[in-house]
């Protein structure tokens, strides 16, 4: 895979992934710890998804504070080397799934996904208190088509209506959403692609 050269490349594609270790983070704490999510993901898939965030952001030129997934525990919590410990224990809890699919196939699925998470968190908004950025999302698929388009990938959509048809949202919704992408928009502290 060849690095993503231009300052303008760059800049989606660490947009796109902002954020990731975050969300990884979320992710071991309710599925692997919690046990909540009803274990939506395995511990392959979350090895898996560090080890390719790890290789994306070696891709991209962003420095990161680890450099493997002992390293990530242990940047992300004081008892990192404990919870890395019990998560390598618990690797026989399997999916049955080997996710050979390269690093950046496998982080651009994992985003798609969750793409769509925040776009039913957005729609689910409480209007009068909202929690989920409109504007944000569609940052984030504008971000994700440019960035598969640099790659080579195949998307079966090229703008931000045809992703919400291609993943199951209705015209309402996508309606719906757009009404709030707009008022937001207006008050929205960021950049907007």
């Amino acid at each position: 895979m060849k690095p993503i050269s231009s300052n303008a490349d760059k800049e989606k594609s660490l947009f796109l992934f902002s954020g990731t270790d975050d969300e990884i983070w979320r992710i071991i704490h309710e599925t692997v710890y919690n046990g909540t999510s009803d274990k939506l993901f395995s511990v392959n898939y979350v090895e898996k998804l560090i080890n390719s965030y790890i290789s994306i952001s070696n891709l991209t030129g962003e420095k990161l504070p680890f450099g493997n997934m002992k390293e990530f525990f242990c940047y992300y919590s004081p008892e990192g080397l404990k919870e890395y410990n019990s998560f390598v224990g618990s690797r026989n809890i399997s999916d049955g799934c080997d996710y050979c699919e390269n690093d950046i196939d496998f982080l651009m699925k994992h985003k798609e996904g969750e793409i769509c998470r925040l776009i039913t968190d957005v729609l689910n908004n409480d209007p009068n208190d909202p929690h989920y950025s409109a504007v944000y999302a569609v940052n984030q698929i504008k971000c994700f088509i440019d960035v598969s388009n640099q790659l080579g990938r195949t998307l079966t959509f090229d703008d931000v209506f045809g992703f919400f048809i291609t993943h199951g949202f209705s015209q309402k919704q996508y309606t719906d959403f757009e009404i709030s992408r707009k008022d937001e928009s207006q008050i929205y502290r960021g950049i907007q692609y």
